[in-house]
């Protein structure tokens, strides 16, 4: 899944270290970053980007960072508003994410439609995809997101329902 999105962080560190502009020694410093002390700031900002950083070294050390990060910071993360798209965008790629977690993620209004459409095609949760069929608004913007529901093998008969009505309907 592509992460470009626009930098949500004032920061101008953080923003050199998305940009890639800041020297080797501040992405190397950044790349374990705890977010632990900013759950929906820039420490997850920051981290996500390192984790698609050309250099293999800091891409895994932020990898590996984002996956020992405390779940329950991480669920307060895809709850928030003020989390960053790119955020929200990796955190609904996780396939091992919970229940709990996938709603928040459906249900934060800055979830790309994109991310949200990955996650409708992925996910055997047909409960889930009632819940993201419930979005009319998400549905009409975005056709991907309708045609991932109706491709899901595992989606429910009133999931298939709306998606099927939005379809029709714009």
């Amino acid at each position: 899944m592509d992460l470009t999105f626009d930098i949500t962080s004032q920061n101008p560190v953080v923003k050199a270290i998305i940009e890639g502009s800041a020297p080797q020694l501040a992405r190397l410093a950044a790349r374990s970053w705890s977010t632990s002390s900013s759950s929906t700031g820039s420490g997850l900002e920051v981290l996500v980007a390192l984790s698609n950083n050309s250099d293999a070294e800091i891409a895994e050390a932020a990898n590996e960072t984002l996956q020992g990060e405390n779940p329950d910071e991480l669920l307060i993360a895809a709850k928030a508003d003020e989390t960053a798209p790119t955020v929200l965008a990796y955190l609904a790629s996780q396939a091992d994410a919970n229940v709990r977690f996938r709603i928040a993620l459906i249900l934060n209004s800055n979830t790309p439609d994109e991310a949200l459409a990955v996650l409708a095609a992925t996910t055997k949760d047909g409960p889930l995809l009632e819940l993201v069929a419930l979005n009319q608004q998400r549905l009409s913007s975005f056709s991907q997101l309708i045609e991932a529901i109706l491709e899901n093998a595992g989606r429910t008969a009133e999931a298939e329902r709306r998606a099927r009505e939005t379809k029709k309907s714009f």
